[in-house]
Formats: structure tokens, C-alpha cells, sequence
């Protein structure tokens, strides 16, 4: 029920009404969330039908009814449906580019596990068949039970068709294997099964620690170009230190830089009316706290918001880098986001001063021009 009291967003704008809201989910969910439920409620009604019947009759129909209840119960497997989605979307909010690559990794590794349990229970359900029915007149269990001097328990039942399961993904072996012709045909179905999904799984994998291994080769072909040029053009000690010890560092900080719209393809094909929303949410809170535009927005705010999409961008700059030098002409006002930066006055040798977040630098220019007279690391 609550499925049709929930929103959606329809090409970014909250899609709120009954008849749209209930028209989606129609054509989404509402198929598997009925079977699941309409299962639940079948199984509930043939479990009382079943506990009632007490004559040699209801014995009977009693067998029927708990095979019934069997493949009932397997419906309810279309709940992982969900939980994928809900797994992407968790996926999503992940910023960290490890953090998501390692969360992908434990996904498809816990896939792949509860995969193989249910294979497992294949396999099980396989080997307890009738062996009278079989060809051999023998299965792995009976086989396994025969080998065993011990009574063999459910719980080592399980985990040995477990580990039968996962050796079908990988190269590895055990004393388990096919007794009858039934078991046979199973192993050569999860063999091939296992040929399309550990593949996938090993080049997904692979794909992503190949992505982390790019990153990494491209910041050192960067360093032997430094050297290289360092060394061809003969400068000195001193100076290719200071050159080398700046790019290290920056190295490590650069995969920290604050990700800006510019860095983002997918924003250019956004709609004229989301972009203007996304730049009022991301520049109108650090605008605001200037009293000019704090007064301009209790006046015209969409004069405001205007100002947030046509004349406000991001710029970061690394440890040591200048965002402006003495002499150049001031073009804008900046306002620090995060991080702790100098203001040098006057040369390279004059006096400093700390600049914290949101202090604002260059304000005059708003009003005159101006040339910076000094520089900003």
C-alpha cells in the first residue's frame, strides 16, 4: 500500500500525484509484490488446511500440499529483486572511488555465495531423490553415507554441497562427483553456469583494479617527466628538489580535490531548469552570507539565483599553488570554501597572513577596478 503513496522523480522534478504515482507502480513492482504477497497468503491457508487433516485421506493430501508449499515458498525469491536496486542506490552515495570499487567487489562476492547456496540446495535436493528411480541405483549422499563410519549430520550434508557448489566455479576438486545420470545432467547445467558468471566476475574485478592501476601509472609517468626535464635542462639542486617535493605532495592530495561540475559530462545534457536549481543549492548558502546579496535576495530573489547560475564557478588549487599574483588585474571576489590559504603582501619576501573558510578575497572588485597587490597561495 504504501508502494502507492510513494513519489518518484520523473526527468528531475518529484512526481507526486495519486493517479501518476499509482500508474507506475502498475507497471513496475506491483506484479512481483502481489505474487510475493498472494504466495504468502496461499502458504498461510494451506498450512491451517494442512494441520487440520487428521484421516488417512488427509495424510495424502497432507504430501501434496507440502510439495505445493515447497514451490510456493520459492516465489518469494523475487524479494532480491529489490534488494539489488536497493544495493545500487546504496552504491551511489559512496564517494570514496576505492571505497565504491571495494563495495562492488563484496557485492558480487556475496552474490556469488548466495548463488552457490542456493546451487548447494539444488545439489542436495538432487542426491535425496529416490535411488530406486535413479539409473545406478546410487547418488552422492547415499554414497557419502556408505563411506562414512559416523552418522553423516544435515549441517555436514549442507556444507559439503556447498563446497561442491563453489569448486563448480573454480579450478579446484572433491571426493564428491555424480553418481547417477540426473546428477550428472545438474553438474554439466551448473558448469555452464558457472563458465558465464565467474568470467563476468573475474573481468569485473579485473576491470576495476585496472582502473585503480591507470591512476597510478599515470602519476608516475608524470614524476619521470619531471626528471627527464629537470635533467635536460640542467637546473639546479636546489630548485628540482623544491620541483619534485611539490609534485609528490601534490600527488597525494590531488585524488582529494573537490569534484566541480566541470569534471561531470553528464551535467551538460541536464535541462536548463535543474542546472539553475543545482547552482542556487550549491552557490546561494555561501553567497547569502555577503550583506549585499543577503539584502539583494530579501528583495529579488530571482535576480539572485540568476547571479548563482551565469556569473558564480568553482576553482581548486593544490598545496602551494597561486590563485593570483601582485600586478595581475582582479577580475573576481573569491570566497574560500574549505581549506587554510596565505595572502603574501606586496613580493615573494612580504608579510603573510592567513586566510580561513569563508572569508572573502577581492571583494572591491565588485565595485572598481582593481590590480591584486600581493598573491594568494
Amino acid at each position: 500500500f504504501m508502494n502507492f503513496l510513494s513519489g518518484f522523480y520523473d526527468k528531475g522534478i518529484l512526481e507526486l500525484r495519486p493517479s501518476k504515482v499509482g500508474l507506475r507502480y502498475l507497471k513496475s513492482w506491483f506484479g512481483a509484490d502481489f505474487i510475493i504477497v498472494a504466495s504468502d497468503w496461499v502458504v498461510l491457508a494451506l498450512e491451517d488446511v494442512a494441520a487440520s487433516e487428521s484421516s488417512m485421506l488427509g495424510v495424502a493430501r497432507l504430501g501434496k500440499t507440502a510439495r505445493v508449499l515447497r514451490v510456493l515458498r520459492l516465489l518469494r525469491l523475487l524479494r532480491l529483486l529489490k534488494v539489488v536496486s536497493l544495493l545500487e542506490k546504496f552504491s551511489d552515495v559512496l564517494q570514496s572511488e576505492s571505497l565504491h570499487t571495494t563495495f562492488t567487489v563484496v557485492k558480487l562476492v556475496c552474490g556469488i555465495v548466495v548463488v552457490n547456496h542456493f546451487i548447494a540446495c539444488g545439489w542436495f535436493a538432487v542426491g535425496n531423490i529416490d535411488i530406486e528411480l535413479a539409473d545406478t541405483r546410487m547418488s552422492w549422499v547415499v554414497r557419502q553415507q556408505m563411506d562414512s563410519i559416523h552418522p553423516v549430520t544435515l549441517g555436514y550434508q549442507y556444507t559439503t554441497s556447498l563446497h561442491w557448489s563453489l569448486t563448480q566455479f573454480t579450478p579446484a576438486s572433491m571426493e564428491v562427483v555424480p553418481r547417477n545420470s540426473l546428477e550428472r545432467t545438474y553438474s554439466v547445467l551448473v558448469i555452464l553456469l558457472a563458465l558465464v558468471m565467474f568470467s563476468s566476475f573475474v573481468s569485473t574485478i579485473t576491470s576495476s583494479m585496472t582502473h585503480l592501476r591507470v591512476l597510478r601509472e599515470t602519476q608516475r609517468k608524470q614524476s619521470d617527466f619531471v626528471r627527464q626535464y629537470i635533467g635536460d635542462n640542467k637546473l639546479s639542486m636546489d630548485l628540482s628538489t623544491r620541483i619534485q617535493a611539490f609534485i609528490r605532495q601534490n600527488a597525494r592530495t590531488s585524488t582529494r580535490r573537490r569534484v566541480h561540475e566541470s569534471d561531470i559530462p553528464a551535467f551538460k545534457f541536464l535541462p536548463e531548469y535543474l542546472r539553475v536549481q543545482m547552482h542556487c543549492e550549491v552557490y546561494m548558502p555561501k553567497l547569502v552570507k555577503h550583506p549585499l546579496f543577503q539584502a539583494l535576495a530579501g528583495v529579488d530573489e530571482t535576480m539572485l539565483s540568476k547571479l548563482c547560475h551565469s556569473a558564480l564557478g568553482e576553482e581548486s588549487v593544490l598545496v602551494g599553488e597561486e590563485l593570483f599574483a601582485g600586478g595581475q588585474k582582479a577580475k573576481y571576489m573569491y570566497i574560500l570554501i574549505a581549506g587554510v590559504m596565505e595572502y603574501h603582501d606586496g613580493g615573494l619576501e612580504g608579510a603573510s597572513q592567513q586566510v580561513t573558510a569563508g572569508r572573502r578575497i577581492s571583494e572591491i572588485v565588485l565595485w572598481s577596478p582593481w590590480e591584486h597587490q600581493g598573491r594568494l597561495v
